[in-house]
């Protein structure tokens, strides 16, 4: 009997560890994947589209990756609008609809509020700025339901 209880507890302590062990290797290679996907993020149109993917399904509503997801998303939410040389790029248009649908979503699920959407809100106010020149071409009225769809209520004037 005792024989046998022993080898229970030591079965029990061998599936604990290896479980253990998934998760570790799980998390290191989401880690992993994590790093590819910001990388991407900040590579060209295309690569940056690789990398919203990633984001989208893998990483996106994972409370563990909100404090990294946040600030990227928001930088290259900014980097499109403002500053990008590919002002004619359809798909850095879409890239930027999809990362303010990220942001949106994440916002909203974890409640985040600050720094972050200000950067945004203050982005919305410099493209729509009559002067400003630069960043992705995007339709006036775009911008304007974005700006609701974020509840900012911003007065937008072209």
């Amino acid at each position: 009997m005792a024989a046998l209880g022993g080898a229970l507890i030591g079965a029990s302590a061998s599936l604990i560890q290896m479980v253990l062990n998934h998760f570790r290797e799980k998390g290191q290679h989401n880690d992993s994947l994590l790093v590819t996907a910001l990388q991407f993020l900040a590579g060209n149109e295309n690569e940056r589209s690789c990398g919203i993917s990633m984001i989208e399904g893998v990483f996106c509503y994972r409370k563990e990756y909100v404090g990294v997801l946040v600030p990227a998303l928001t930088s290259q939410a900014v980097y499109l609008l403002l500053h990008t040389e590919a002002t004619a790029s359809r798909t850095e248009f879409y890239n930027w609809l999809r990362i303010m649908g990220l942001l949106k979503a994440l916002f909203e699920r974890f409640q985040i509020v600050g720094d972050y959407y200000g950067e945004i809100g203050n982005a919305f106010l410099i493209k729509g700025h009559p002067g400003h020149r630069g960043g992705v071409d995007i339709p006036f009225e775009t911008l304007k339901i974005w700006a609701q769809k974020y509840s900012m209520n911003l007065d937008l004037e072209l």
